[in-house]
């Protein structure tokens, strides 16, 4: 009994004169990739209504062509006045430089005067003039302006388009 209860002091005793271990530097996180998100709004139109079907969204870099969202997605315009928007793409991205916003306009139609009017598409492709650095631990936010006054054409027997767009502005925010 009395040998158990020493090497139970020795054992104790060593252990407690060991050297602390140094402390570790607490690792740093990795910088978060930025996040985009573009969406639509639009100026103010004298139509009772006008539908967009946006069918894809991308990014051009010197590093080439990066697909925001390829899904086809129906927008009603006149609800997309006064500042009221709709997200059209999400995507997180690789830091970097980027040049152009694309979009593509598959479809169109107006409501004017109580009569709906599919929108023959002179034009489907929008290239907007970016020139977006967006950098790690940040998000994005594009606002598109989809100007329906400036888009659709009456021929006389229905509407054109053209889509008129432009980059009502970029907002840049820290994720929290």
């Amino acid at each position: 009994m009395k040998f158990l209860v020493s090497s139970l002091l020795v054992t104790v005793g060593c252990a407690a004169d060991a050297p602390s271990p140094e402390p570790q530097p607490e690792p740093q996180p990795e910088p978060a990739a930025p996040q985009l998100r573009v969406q639509l709004t639009a100026s103010s139109m004298s139509f009772d209504s006008a539908w967009v079907n946006i069918s894809s969204v991308a990014l051009a870099s010197a590093n080439g062509d990066v697909s925001l969202s390829s899904d086809m997605q129906g927008f009603e315009l006149a609800g997309l006045q006064s500042g009221t928007s709709a997200v059209i793409a999400a995507s997180t991205l690789d830091a970097g430089s980027y040049d152009h916003l694309y979009l593509v306009v598959d479809s169109a139609s107006v409501t004017n005067g109580g009569t709906e009017y599919g929108a023959d598409m002179v034009q489907h492709d929008v290239s907007l003039d970016l020139s977006a650095q967006l950098d790690n631990d940040m998000m994005y936010t594009v606002t598109v302006d989809l100007d329906p006054a400036q888009s659709f054409t009456d021929t006389g027997s229905g509407y054109s388009m053209i889509p008129v767009m432009s980059i009502q502005d970029i907002v840049a925010t820290s994720p929290e």
